[in-house]
């Protein structure tokens, strides 16, 4: 009986420094013989809408095994051509694209940080990679729901609730917060929910 891993690595190419990305199949090779490791190019180069992603097993049979499985050898319902093209680019011109994305997104969470930090109530852990914020709000004493409806309603400010059908019984009391776009952007997003926050505390 062999075991097998299935581990999904989306997020590795975007980690801050210091920090490195280590993928589960490098760990030994036998490791390797038994994962199965599934990514893509959403993260990383912003292609979600393509809908492309890669599937890869060291294994020669386990990777005929998944082929097979599939049925990618006989569906014309595969990966289009666009996809094609914008993954083959991704991965052989935009190297440099990509790391100028990784800094931009570290700077960005620095800056969420930094203005997290002066909003009552909400508390935060810095991420080692990905562009997404798990912000504790237990202490402004609201449900993340009901937080995430006055934070739309009078801030203008899109959160995503905290809701255990979304990411598990432990993750009531957070709202995940996207911190991929602009400076600009982010300091007026902050100074909304600090705003509101505020008055709901004064």
């Amino acid at each position: 009986f062999i075991r097998l891993l299935l581990s999904v690595e989306i997020w590795s190419d975007i980690v801050f420094q210091p920090h490195i990305y280590t993928s589960v199949a490098s760990l030994a090779e036998d490791t390797a013989m038994r994962t199965i490791t599934v990514s893509g190019f959403s993260k990383s180069y912003g292609l979600a809408g393509l809908r492309a992603g890669m599937l890869m097993a060291s294994d020669p049979d386990l990777f005929g095994r998944l082929r097979e499985a599939s049925l990618h050898h006989t569906t014309v319902h595969g990966c289009n051509v666009l996809a094609q093209v914008a993954a083959t680019a991704a991965l052989n011109e935009c190297a440099d694209w990509l790391s100028d994305f990784v800094n931009h997104l570290q700077q960005m969470r620095d800056l969420s940080l930094k203005e997290i930090e002066s909003i009552p109530g909400f508390r935060v852990f810095a991420p080692q990679g990905c562009y997404l914020l798990f912000c504790n709000i237990s202490q402004t004493g609201m449900e993340s729901s009901a937080l995430q409806s006055i934070l739309l309603e009078k801030a203008k400010v899109a959160v995503v609730p905290g809701l255990p059908r979304w990411f598990g019984d432990k993750a009531e009391g957070h709202i995940r917060i996207c911190f991929s776009t602009s400076e600009v952007l982010l300091k007026e997003a902050f100074g909304r929910i600090r705003q509101t926050m505020n008055q709901e505390f004064s």
